[in-house]
């Protein structure tokens, strides 16, 4: 799934109850820079069932998922006794992306691993070279020389 933080500050998403989350992360916290980030499916669907934050930033625009499909299942909802559910979502894996998709997806990412899963997948030589000249660059501002 890619994830759109629209804002132009970090969200950090706290990952307390989220077997998925954490087996993934190995860290108790997410953090979303602005920009597209990259989350497996399985544990964005975990998060958005377990936090309303979540659902919330959806509804006001804060994050987006970008070209998402809603599936069939459903997601129950954590939380005050509520029989509520939401709609579980699929992303469209970077690889398939058009060109033009994948542009403006590199262009607004500035989550280095995202950028190196993106890479790892990528095939389009073009592409991928957009993609290995925008990590050297964050580095290179990060002060980073590795």
């Amino acid at each position: 799934m890619i994830v759109k933080n629209n804002k132009v500050r970090l969200k950090v998403i706290p990952l307390m109850g989220c077997k998925k989350a954490l087996a993934h992360y190995k860290t108790d916290e997410l953090v979303l820079t602005p920009g597209f980030n990259e989350i497996p499916d399985e544990v964005w669907n975990e998060l958005k069932g377990n936090f309303s934050n979540i659902r919330n930033y959806l509804k006001a625009g804060h994050l987006e998922e970008h070209l998402a499909k809603k599936t069939e299942e459903k997601i129950k909802v954590k939380g005050k006794g509520k029989k509520e559910e939401t709609e579980a979502t699929v992303g469209t894996d970077f690889a398939k992306l058009t060109n033009d998709e994948a542009v403006k997806v590199i262009e607004d990412t500035w989550d280095v691993k995202a950028l190196k899963k993106f890479a790892k997948d990528e095939a389009r030589a073009d592409i991928r070279n957009l993609i290995l000249d925008k990590i050297k660059m964050i580095k290179k501002k990060e002060g980073d020389t590795e």
